[in-house]
């Protein structure tokens, strides 16, 4: 019955998921109007990240959007510390994919780096919201 409550959140994973498999296969994508393949394969993996997202957060907030505000968060402590690692994780990882691996588009690394980044600022912000000095005092 609880089940009802959460908005429709698996045709967003089922599509996510395969256009994010169908970047991993050369040859089927069209030039499109830049002329590259590769971009409009990447086109399509973007989109299959941003569905996956949404069905994410579908799942994990039971209500539709896409940014979870701070009041929402459950164990802010900890979460905070989780997030800031795995943002330094994918800025090092984007780096060894970036130079590493020649079958990855270029520019699929700095997208890395942004998503990266902007989850270590995320933390950091959360982290003074929750325990640095933007903390709301208990008196009010």
């Amino acid at each position: 019955m609880a089940e009802a409550r959460i908005p429709p959140w698996r045709e967003f994973a089922g599509m996510g998921t395969l256009l994010l498999l169908l970047t991993f296969l050369p040859g089927w994508a069209p030039a499109g109007p830049w002329g590259q393949t590769s971009f409009t394969r990447g086109i399509f993996g973007l989109i299959g990240g941003a569905l996956l997202y949404i069905a994410w957060y579908r799942r994990t907030f039971e209500i539709s959007g896409v940014v979870p505000a701070l009041s929402m968060w459950k164990n802010p402590g900890e979460s905070t510390h989780i997030l800031a690692a795995l943002g330094i994780a994918l800025v090092f990882a984007s780096r060894v994919i970036g130079h590493q691996f020649d079958f990855v588009p270029a520019p699929f690394a700095l997208i890395m780096s942004l998503i990266g980044l902007l989850m270590i600022l995320l933390s950091i912000y959360a982290h003074m919201v929750f325990k640095g000095p933007w903390k709301e005092s208990e008196e009010e």
